[in-house]
């Protein structure tokens, strides 16, 4: 037999459903936004132009200055084109 939690009142406590910063980093721009647990966006879409050089670190730097215009999230998801084969990126357009 399972019991739900309930505070002193008697009521629920409300769960925090988490955000997720999604990522999408293009060939020519890195582009963001904050999605509910249904992917839906609940923030603007945000959009930089991707570093050139796309060296890890710029683009690292890019998304951390998109993530810090979109405020607070629990948890990261981030797209690219390229190849991708046991954990391994080995081919990617930028």
């Amino acid at each position: 037999m399972t019991t739900k939690s309930k505070s002193s009142s008697g009521s629920k406590k409300p769960t925090k459903q988490p955000k997720t910063l999604s990522v999408d980093i293009g060939g020519t721009g890195i582009k963001a936004s904050v999605l509910d647990t249904e992917g839906v966006m609940i923030s603007a879409r945000v959009r930089l132009a991707t570093p050139k050089p796309s060296h890890p670190d710029a683009v690292v730097e890019t998304v951390s200055a998109l993530a810090k215009q979109l405020g607070e999230f629990d948890r990261v998801s981030v797209g690219f084109p390229g190849v991708v084969r046991k954990g391994t990126v080995h081919t990617a357009p930028n």
